[in-house]
């Protein structure tokens, strides 16, 4: 029974019993511990949560599109519609490489590797048209320089300003020398604990350009860009170990280019690789050395882009490509360099390198802290800790509120590091926050369940000790009952049960009325406590005036449960008082109307005290009295059938007579031993007393 004022959001302002307290700082503890193991472990789907939130939290800032140093020229669709498909005879691509050159540009990067020689030399045609074809090609009065492409685009290759492209493989062994190939150098200090080993990419093999193009190179830098395990691009590897060698990226060897620098420092300690050094540029990398993008929804228009078609068509004012570091590329469908990145399913491979270029000489990094997993570890102990104490000890409303702001402060400060530069997942302390809460909360939840369960047992216990306290007293006054109490009881639960199969009454019998019921029918002559002992122990007939004050039980009885239900605060309309209340005061009353205290008649008599009234009848026929024999089962159903549409509810007598031999089995199994003398009853059958 709910104590008074309770409602049933009550249990959110409650704190936990002391058992539940053990049970969630015990579950508290284990979790705790779990969730570190997993922290420090970084299972795959922690890794991919991580880069989930990464991506949404990169959603949420807006680059201010500010002006890079770094130009793309693309042989786009455009240029490719007016300049012939792809791949271009080499003696173009050395004509736009001298183009962007004598245009002033600081750097040349080229995203291209050219691996193969140029099938369209005429050298190689006329080879070909006569191996293939027999067929033999004069080229007299060309100069030598123009039959070979190779060797025009190497003698554009060979400027200072121009880095060549090379390309890695990491599952395919292309063994190539790269040893004439100058490259920077490259220099790592190290901690005290730091490993020996320099955790950078190994690459197995390479695809460099063709030996003739390659001696004339005077820089290069590799291509690559490696995706994390869900394809997209987050990050980029500034250097890769080739045999005994370290070779910068593309976008690293044009930054070195334009800063006039040769020597790359990078620092190892026991977290790996935390920075590499250009110059007087320090770049924040992860453990292997990869360079976190800063990607912004105004990455591409921070880049001034020209088309390679306009640049040779002399499109381009003068002066555009003055002191830029310039990288060419190719965002034509036929070249397949895109990918995706956190913020657009596909971006041109040769933006990729200009966002990290850009990144490096405006010094504008995103990095995290080496010591990210510490921090991470330790904002998950303290969140495990805190959610375990306050589920433990306080209110479930203000354990709610803590998580709420919890999770508040941690995504607006992941979202506020992200401003200045820094990415901290906030991801391992929001599973350790919700996942305690949540966990922890349905422990407490099952642990108040089964307390509010042992609760409302012994509640229900104190209760029926109560019923029967009240009971007793009334069977100190009227001895005549014996087990009368107990089988009415049951004959009511059995008639109920019965009734609730009829459509009709299926709603309203329900199990917890049912449940209601039982408990309620011993009190239906609770009333008798306030008839005086010289009406209610007269052995005889009752006189006029002495049948009047005897009925007046039934009122009595309703008053005494009213003045209890007032008092317990109860407020349920199906309350335990209630249906009591309805059973004392009208189970005497009949379906003909002619029955009291009221008059009652058909379904103005509640269906509780209809029922009552025939197992009440049953019961008072089927016993011995000092005025009466006992009256056998069979005559007594006969009896209650006549009495159908009269003195009882036609709907009732119906339930009866399916659960008839029920009756006869609670009669025998609780038949008073004995049999008792009493005094006058007012249960009788037939016309009203």
């Amino acid at each position: 029974m709910p104590l008074p004022g309770s409602n049933i959001f009550s249990h959110v302002r409650r704190r936990p019993v002391r058992s539940v307290q053990k049970a969630v700082t015990g579950a508290g503890v284990f979790l705790g511990a779990l969730l570190l193991t997993l922290t420090i472990a970084r299972p795959a789907v922690l890794t991919q949560l991580d880069a989930f939130a990464y991506d949404l939290l990169l959603r949420t800032h807006h680059g201010d599109a500010a002006p890079s140093r770094a130009v793309i020229v693309d042989i786009d669709e455009k240029s490719l519609q007016e300049l012939g498909q792809w791949p271009w005879p080499r003696y173009q691509m050395a004509h736009l490489l001298d183009t962007i050159r004598l245009g002033g540009a600081k750097v040349v990067a080229m995203d291209s590797v050219f691996a193969e020689p140029d099938r369209l030399s005429l050298i190689r045609l006329k080879e070909r048209f006569s191996r293939d074809m027999n067929i033999s090609i004069g080229l007299d009065g060309i100069a030598p320089r123009y039959l070979d492409n190779d060797a025009i685009l190497g003698e554009a290759l060979g400027h200072d300003e121009i880095v060549a492209g090379i390309w890695f493989t990491f599952d395919n062994p292309h063994q190539k020398n790269l040893s004439l190939l100058p490259l920077p150098r490259v220099v790592f200090t190290r901690t005290p604990d730091a490993p020996q080993t320099t955790p950078i990419p190994v690459a197995a093999g390479v695809l460099p350009p063709t030996p003739a193009l390659l001696s004339k190179v005077r820089s290069a830098g590799f291509v690559n860009v490696l995706p994390d395990p869900d394809g997209k691009i987050r990050r980029t590897p500034l250097l890769i170990a080739y045999g005994d060698r370290i070779y910068p990226s593309l976008s690293l060897a044009a930054v070195m280019h334009a800063m006039v620098t040769h020597q790359v420092v990078g620092r190892i300690s026991a977290a790996g690789i935390e920075e590499v050094q250009v110059g007087d540029i320090v770049i924040p990398t992860d453990r292997h050395g990869n360079l976190l993008l800063p990607f912004s929804t105004s990455t591409e228009r921070r880049f001034e882009s020209f088309s390679a078609a306009d640049l040779l068509r002399g499109r381009v004012p003068s002066g555009r490509l003055r002191d830029k570091v310039v990288f060419i590329g190719s965002s034509a469908t036929a070249q397949s360099d895109v990918h995706p990145t956190p913020l657009t399913r596909q971006m041109p491979g040769i933006y990729i390198h200009a966002v990290a270029a850009d990144a490096i000489l405006q010094s504008e990094f995103l990095t995290t802290p080496s010591l990210a997993p510490v921090l991470q570890a330790v904002l998950v102990l303290l969140f495990c800790a805190a959610m375990t104490f306050l589920l433990s000890r306080y209110p479930l409303a203000a354990c709610t509120a803590v998580s709420v702001c919890g999770t508040v402060v941690l995504c607006l400060g992941a979202w506020g590091l992200l401003a200045r530069g820094i990415f901290l997942s906030p991801v391992a302390p929001l599973c350790a926050l919700g996942g305690s809460f949540t966990i922890l909360g349905v422990i407490r939840f099952r642990g108040e369940e089964k307390a509010a369960i042992r609760s409302e047992k012994e509640l229900s216990v104190a209760q029926d000790c109560a019923i029967v306290g009240l009971v007793s007293v009334a069977e100190t006054r009227d001895p005549e009952t014996g087990n009368h109490l107990l089988r009415t009881q049951h004959y009511v639960k059995v008639l109920a049960e019965q009734l609730a199969r009829n459509p009709k009454f299926r709603d309203e019998l329900t199990d917890d009325k049912i449940r209601i019921l039982f408990k309620s029918a011993p009190l239906h002559d609770i009333g008798k406590v306030g008839v005086r002992d010289s009406i209610l122990l007269k052995k005889g007939s009752f006189t006029e005036e002495e049948y009047v004050t005897m009925r007046e039980h039934t009122v009595i009885g309703r008053e005494t449960l009213e003045r209890a239900d007032r008092i317990s605060g109860v407020e349920a309309k199906n309350s335990f008082f209630l249906c009591a209340e309805e059973i004392a005061l009208a189970h005497h009353e009949r379906w003909d109307g002619t029955g009291y205290p009221h008059g009652l008649r058909g379904e103005e008599i509640p269906l509780s005290a209809r029922l009552m009234a025939l197992a009440d009848v049953y019961d008072a026929l089927r016993c011995k009295r000092h005025y009466k024999e006992k009256i056998g089962h069979d005559e007594v159903v006969r009896d209650i059938k006549a009495a159908s549409g009269t003195q009882f509810d036609p709907d009732v007598v119906q339930a009866f007579l399916a659960v008839e031999r029920r009756f006869l089995q609670i009669s025998e199994a609780y038949e008073d031993e004995g049999g008792q003398e009493g005094v006058a009853s007012t249960k009788t059958l037939g016309a009203p007393p």
